[in-house]
């Protein structure tokens, strides 16, 4: 009954192809806001690596004075904390029900807070790595190594690594670049303490001298230096 109908009355028949093409269109432009919506973070983490510190050191040196800020701010809800051999890892959590536009201010302020904390840390502590996109969308994993079986080393891993995600951020609509894993550039100095002795150069003017060497490693450290004696034993400075 209804072909003969819309077969009698090609108006609405052109009617009903009509409707039924704009009800797809629009259900597929939907389709990736379905499968992948968008969330408004309500919880974040923060991480600061504290190498070579026991569990007890890293919580009352990093841990506590975070959490005793964190606790202080009349925004957030809830934190745990976690502290282990040379890691602090604390969680967030704020009031979901709040605007988007207000929880992105909320996050803005906490990292002012935790950056703010962070410059009375010990000797030794790292920056806190603050994540408020525990939970997002459109994420793209990649992983880089050499190709056909060829090895990199670490710092030609690193260099790759870090021209791709340079690459990456330059793309449009990237919002976020994070890596993972990426080796850390370490130069072992060996030197004779006895031809140092002769020449007149102490160790803190060598350490100097190389905490200066590179303007593109900022954050870099002198862990110590190895001196060779008489007779070829060694010792660290």
């Amino acid at each position: 009954m209804i072909a003969r109908l819309l077969h009698a009355n090609t108006r609405y028949l052109a009617l009903v192809i009509l409707t039924i093409v704009v009800v797809g269109y629009s259900s597929l432009n939907g389709m990736a806001r379905k499968e992948d919506p968008a969330i408004t973070p309500f919880f974040a983490t923060v991480q600061t690596p504290f190498l070579g510190a026991s569990p007890a050191r890293v919580e009352a040196m990093i841990t506590k004075p975070l959490v005793d800020a964190l606790r202080a701010e009349p925004d957030v809800q809830d934190v745990d904390s976690t502290s282990a051999a040379g890691m602090s890892l604390i969680f967030i959590e704020i009031d979901y029900r709040l605007p988007k536009d207000r929880i992105a201010k909320i996050w803005s302020e906490l990292r002012d807070t935790i950056d703010q904390v962070a410059t009375t840390f010990p000797p030794g502590a790292m920056a806190p790595d603050f994540n408020d996109e525990i939970w997002t969308e459109f994420v793209k994993i990649v992983s880089i190594r050499g190709q056909d079986g060829l090895q990199l080393t670490p710092g030609q891993l690193r260099r790759q690594s870090l021209q791709f995600a340079d690459a990456a951020r330059g793309v449009s609509q990237t919002r976020r670049v994070k890596l993972y894993g990426l080796p850390i550039e370490e130069v072992r100095v060996e030197l004779d303490e006895t031809r140092l002795s002769m020449l007149g150069i102490s160790i803190d003017e060598v350490a100097s001298a190389l905490a200066q060497a590179d303007a593109r490693a900022p954050r870099r450290q002198t862990h110590g230096l190895k001196c060779r004696t008489h007779g070829g034993a060694h010792r660290r400075i």
